[in-house]
């Protein structure tokens, strides 16, 4: 996951991040189709109505804006902010079955959820504080005597 963060800060691609990722969601499916016409077989399912909706929720919320999302904070963040992103993950989905489907947290799950909260505060505050302290490319210039000065 680090790996792809830094190198997609790095090596901007040329298209914009959603055809990136369409492509990449593309060259993922041709590798799988064959892998699930092994194990399933080719008798697929009728899709109904409820599946249909379903699977547009799964494709538009689920990857299109979830990607949209993740590859504009990987653009306007720093790459050692978006690398604890990833963590909320299980938050959201712990927190989104405790609101949509009434389910309670236990212990190691509340304990689980203030240590990701805590590394992400953390990692951030450390982050901010490294940059603060950090001159800025005028000071930087003027210390170095690079900035060309009237005379």
């Amino acid at each position: 996951m680090a790996a792809g963060i830094v190198l997609t800060k790095r090596w901007q691609p040329p298209a914009g991040p959603l055809v990136s990722t369409a492509w990449q969601l593309v060259a993922g499916g041709v590798f799988l189709v064959p892998v699930m016409l092994a194990v399933e077989g080719s008798s697929m399912p009728a899709f109904t109505g409820l599946n249909l909706a379903g699977y547009l929720y799964l494709a538009l919320v689920g990857t299109v804006l979830a990607y949209w999302l993740w590859f504009r904070g990987i653009a306007r963040l720093p790459a050692s902010s978006v690398s604890f992103l990833s963590l909320l993950s299980p938050v959201v989905a712990t927190a989104a079955g405790a609101a949509v489907l009434g389910e309670g947290f236990s212990p190691g799950q509340l304990a689980g959820l203030a240590l990701i909260l805590g590394a992400l505060v953390a990692a951030n505050s450390a982050a901010l504080e490294f940059r603060s302290r950090r001159p800025g490319k005028a000071r930087r210039r003027e210390a170095t005597g690079s900035a060309s000065s009237p005379r």
